[in-house]
């Protein structure tokens, strides 16, 4: 098999990927309310592993690696229980294993619907899909949520707390960071 074969997936970020609220996981089946980017990841994950095969991988050798949010997320994966065993290494750049609760998620993700007039929580969700794509990312309200929710069924336990505990998939990790990598974020604020 050849082992320099390569995937590279999209997932939801931002609100699409992370928003959680009560009414959304009311009406999931596995109350996984805030953590459709991280599923969108173990989605691909499983396909991987399933098809590589196909294109001359492993699936016994598969590594996941991310940077920035991305590090976030092979955290996330690495301490995900639906995940387990999927793959061998893992690598971590300029990340770490930050999370937000689900209960501060899910009241975050209110006070957002409140803002773009969807007040009632038990039928936010079904208001916020009446609007357009265009409203709610222009919303000022926008709480623009990057991290993972912990507290449903693919994360459990906050990430960093399952890493402390020793409850992740102990497989040879690399991390490291970016040098310079915060004059992204300042350059903003270069002629302020």
């Amino acid at each position: 098999t050849n082992p320099n074969e390569v995937v590279s997936i999209n997932y939801r970020r931002g609100m699409f990927g992370f928003l959680a609220l009560p009414s959304l996981d009311a009406e999931s089946p596995a109350h996984a309310s805030g953590d459709y980017g991280i599923q969108d990841q173990e989605a691909a994950l499983w396909w991987t592993h399933r098809n590589i095969a196909g294109f001359g991988g492993d699936p016994r050798n598969i590594t996941i690696a991310g940077e920035s949010a991305g590090g976030y997320s092979v955290c996330a994966l690495l301490t995900s229980p639906t995940v387990r065993g999927l793959f061998e290494r893992a690598v971590i750049q300029s990340g770490s294993c930050i999370s937000t609760p689900l209960a501060q998620a899910e009241q975050s993700g209110a006070s957002y619907a409140a803002a773009v007039g969807c007040t009632d929580p038990s039928t936010a969700a079904s208001c916020m899909r009446g609007k357009t794509a265009a409203q709610l990312l222009d919303d000022p309200q926008y709480p623009g949520a990057l991290s993972p929710t912990s507290g449903g069924p693919e994360l459990p336990v906050a990430p960093a707390d399952a890493v402390a505990g020793g409850h992740f998939d102990n497989v040879p990790l690399l991390i490291g960071t970016n040098h310079d990598e915060g004059r992204t974020f300042a350059q903003g604020f270069a002629n302020a």
